[in-house]
């Protein structure tokens, strides 16, 4: 049993790794839990959970860098 929660655990890290899944401590839930970029933002080497949709506009630019 510990044995599957360890590996259903390592598996989800995995699949968020390979998705480069990056979401900033301090995003803003401008929109009930959706991630709005309006300007310049840059993120690396972090791990983000975005709960909603991923809104860039105009005039945003997001850059995410594993």
């Amino acid at each position: 049993m510990i044995k599957n929660k360890i590996r259903t655990i390592g598996a989800l890290l995995l699949c968020a790794m390979m998705a480069n899944v990056i979401i900033p401590a301090n995003a803003k839930a401008d929109t009930g839990n959706d991630w709005v970029v309006g300007t310049d933002e840059s993120y690396s080497n972090q791990v983000i959970i975005l709960d909603g949709n991923l809104i860039i506009q105009d005039g945003g630019n997001l850059i995410l860098v594993s």
